[in-house]
């Protein structure tokens, strides 16, 4: 596992963290990225990832991440934003400003009047709240990391839990411009963290749990360290004694009183936790996914429950002023006294934005399904002044909609369909319900055309006569058999596209709606799908985009192709124009009239894991379920050449999906007939594997390596390299494989 966190050590250029130091331990025979300074932090020089795409504005609604508590101000991480809350009188919480982020924010440290806040996509954020009703952003820092897992400020230091990329600490005795001390890594990977006067106590995903003497962050030495059976996951301090839980749900208390020699003290089985956090004798621990448990913790380390509190979805707990302040996620913000640990109050909760699972727009309305929030509708017709409308729940969890005419039609995965009049915009009004049987959970996808909505109802499809939306009435019902249920519904003239996920796409005939006969049952592992005239528009999962032919529908033909980056999850076509999006890289436009030959017009990292979108005037709405919906337009300039051009060269792209398990793809593209050969390598250079080796015509090439060495054995997890080596040119790219 040294042999890990070496390649952190030498990917981050750990020695180029500090002033004077050098780009050292590159694997012999390994071409690596140039490096350029930025202030104090040297990092790989990359291309943006945005071209020619435009972020015209957000409602950046959603779920709760995270709270942090300073006097009577509440800092809460919601979708993509931070609101600063007053929680002077619990009962009635007044928000009083926010700022919104780029990426989606998860962790948060508040001190000394500056909010530090770290995203999933590895940036630190620096926000000035002396006026917390006009928070801003100072300071952004990319520390190209997988996740920023920990924040915790020891002025004038701030300490970064950097998953696959140790413990990053910055000077911020200037938080405007933050300065790199030490970027320690050594065999682990950091989570939580605890400091405590010259100690860092960290949980990691490793060692489990370790020991740090930080009295000089420049020169951090290791004290202590040990494995506990599994990955560590969270960790909270109090009297001299840690409480630390793993992976497998198991808490451990020590006392650390000599830190150098820590005495365990006892152990108990926890269920599914999620976060802990301590104070005197008392332990709050969030279990499974509706309760928070309190315990009190007695001088041997042993726990006695005291209470369990009945909360939906909670994830993280702080504890100021003798309350407890829950961040429920779905649920918003909780609020709970616990001066009395045995029967505590709930005396407050504060609601948030919800998942958003799939939007639809007209006329610069927005409509929503937005998961436990049910149905939303928010006026966008002013992009920089996004303002919240109407808003009905469902039974369940809201996940499709179609808006036809005055009358919004929301699928409910649990509940079934619900037809809304959306004349007053302020009070939508629910006018019909209809939930034939189904398995729970399994209703998915709707369509309307005309007079019919075409509803998923668990493996089959139910066709209804909506004519009048108050009163709609089964037409018929195609049965598919057991074959997994139905996630989206998509229609165009006589055909329906039944998209079942990773069981692949049904072609259903409709000409006659009373009697849907099965014409093609084709492709595997489908998100969406989009059509026009004879042409079919795939979201193909890992493959990207593909585009067929289905002049016979019966038969459809494979045309052309176009790699996303990662796992396809959603197409939309407009003209000559197919959006696509990628669950982890974003939106991409492209240009399809010659439909063999997609090229790339523009693409934009959403920051988060984007699912579902809609058009409207050129203009497109991205949902994405924690982020909330994002506005977005190509811009004017010219045409980007398509990804999948090699006249300009050897390329080798980036794999995935990365991190992996148990495999992943490796592209490349030759311009010219060449030798070639693609190898994998560990993190000291030692040739792994050789996928391919001799000569090979000019194009655009697949491998896969399933993480296995020659003689077929399983590779550990860590940091792996692929290389694309010719007798001319050669590139190297890094991956990471998660057992």
């Amino acid at each position: 596992m040294r042999s890990i966190l070496f390649a952190l050590w030498m990917v981050c250029l750990c020695g180029g963290w500090g002033v004077g130091s050098e780009n050292k331990g590159v694997p012999a025979g390994l071409g690596m990225p140039l490096v350029e300074r930025h202030g104090a932090l040297w990092k790989p020089s990359v291309a943006s990832q945005d071209s020619n795409m435009v972020l015209l504005g957000q409602w950046p609604k959603g779920p709760l991440h995270e709270v942090f508590v300073q006097g009577n101000l509440a800092y809460v991480l919601s979708g993509c934003q931070l609101v600063v809350v007053d929680v002077s009188d619990p009962t009635n919480p007044n928000p009083l400003g926010q700022v919104s982020f780029r990426y989606l924010p998860l962790q948060i440290y508040v001190d000394g009047g500056y909010a530090y806040v770290g995203t999933r996509n590895g940036w630190l954020y620096v926000v000035n709240v002396h006026q917390p009703e006009a928070p801003r952003i100072v300071y952004s820092l990319d520390t190209e990391a997988y996740r920023i897992y920990d924040i915790v400020v020891a002025q004038p230091y701030a300490y970064l839990c950097l998953k696959f990329d140790g413990l990053l600490v910055l000077d911020v005795s200037n938080p405007i411009n933050p300065e790199v001390v030490q970027h320690y890594v050594d065999d682990w990977r950091p989570m939580e963290v605890v400091i405590r006067d010259t100690l860092a106590f960290v949980a990691d995903d490793n060692w489990d749990f370790t020991v740090l003497n930080v009295r000089d962050p420049a020169a951090i030495q290791l004290v202590y360290q040990t494995s506990l059976d599994d990955d560590g996951f969270a960790i909270a301090y109090a009297n001299n004694r840690i409480f630390f839980k793993n992976d497998d749900n198991e808490l451990y208390v020590f006392d650390v009183t000599d830190p150098v020699n820590p005495v365990y003290l006892s152990y108990t089985w926890v269920r599914d936790a999620r976060d802990i956090a301590v104070i005197d004798t008392l332990l709050f621990l969030s279990e499974e996914e509706e309760q928070l448990n309190i315990y009190s913790v007695n001088a041997s380390g042993e726990l006695t429950l005291q209470s369990s509190l009945s909360i939906g979805d909670p994830y993280h707990v702080f504890l100021a002023n003798d309350r407890v302040y829950v961040s429920a996620h779905r649920y918003g913000l909780q609020v709970w006294d616990y001066s009395m640990p045995a029967s505590p109050v709930r005396v407050g909760e504060w609601a948030v934005g919800g998942f958003t699972r799939d939007v639809y727009v007209q006329n610069g309305w927005v409509y929503l399904a937005s998961g436990n929030k049910g149905f939303r509708m928010v006026d966008m017709t002013d992009l920089s002044n996004p303002v919240m409308m109407g808003e009905v729940p469902t039974d369940g969890f809201a996940e499709d909609i179609q808006v036809r005419s005055s009358f919004a039609y929301v699928l409910d995965r649990d509940s079934g369909l619900y037809i809304f009049n959306v004349e007053d915009p302020l009070q939508p009004a629910p006018v019909a319900r209809v939930s034939p049987e189904a398995p729970f959970g399994t209703y998915g996808g709707i369509d309307v055309k005309d007079t019919l909505a075409y509803m998923g109802c668990g493996d089959n499809m139910i066709i209804l006569n909506v004519k009048d939306p108050t009163r709609p009435v089964e037409v018929a019902t195609y049965v598919a058999g057991t074959f997994g249920p139905i996630r989206e519904v998509v229609v165009q003239d006589t055909l329906a596209f039944l998209v079942y996920g990773y069981y692949g796409l049904r072609i259903v005939s409709v000409k006659d709606p009373s009697n849907p006969q099965l014409l093609c049952i084709t492709m595997y592992d489908v998100s969406d799908v989009a059509v026009r005239d004879t042409l079919l528009f795939v979201a193909d999962g890992w493959d990207g985009v593909t585009i067929w032919s289905i002049r016979d529908p019966r038969y459809p033909i494979k045309l052309g192709s176009y790699a996303t980056g990662a796992y396809a999850s959603d197409v939309y076509l407009s003209g000559n124009i197919l959006y696509a999006l990628d669950w982890y890289s974003g939106l991409s436009a492209l240009e399809v009239s010659d439909p063999e030959n997609p090229r790339l017009l523009g693409r934009y990292d959403v920051g988060g894991n984007a699912i579902e979108l809609d058009i409207w005037r050129d203009t497109v709405y991205v949902a994405c379920p924690e982020m909330g919906v994002q506005v977005l337009k190509i811009g004017q300039a010219v045409t980007i050449p398509p990804r999948d051009e090699v006249s300009r060269g050897f390329r080798l792209y980036p794999n995935y999906p990365n991190p992996f398990n148990p495999q992943t793809r490796i592209v490349y593209a030759l311009d010219r007939v060449s030798r070639v050969e693609v190898a994998i390598f560990d993190a000291r250079g030692r040739r792994i594997r050789t996928l391919v080796r001799g000569s090979q015509a000019p194009g655009r090439y697949t491998v896969t390596w399933d993480g296995r060495d020659e003689q077929g054995r399983p590779m550990a997890s860590g940091v792996y390299f692929y290389r694309l080596k010719t007798p001319d040119w050669q590139s190297t790219r890094k991956m990471i494989l998660l057992r």
